[in-house]
């Protein structure tokens, strides 16, 4: 999902990520979850599409910008697919 994209609750979606005290941004590790704002820690969140709700990631015009994880399961298409948990 784009900037500005709204989540099924309404509010737009933003990073919980902020930077660590002390850090200047350059690595991935200068920042963490705080929960502050509308997105999970896989930058993620649920939204209405096509009349149905479903689980999007989403980009941001902050840290981390783009999703950095996966959330959920995963079934390979085809019968010789590999099928994994991801989190």
């Amino acid at each position: 999902m784009g900037l500005n994209s709204k989540l099924k609750n309404g509010n737009t979606a933003s990073s919980s990520y902020v930077l660590r005290n002390g850090k200047d941004g350059r690595y991935h590790m200068d920042y963490e979850y705080d929960g502050s704002g509308t997105l999970d820690e896989f930058n993620g969140g649920t939204v209405t599409l096509d009349s149905g709700d479903s689980y999007a990631y989403f980009s941001t015009s902050t840290y981390p910008y783009l999703f950095r994880n996966f959330h959920g399961d995963y079934a390979g298409v085809g019968t010789n697919s590999p099928s994994a948990t991801c989190s």
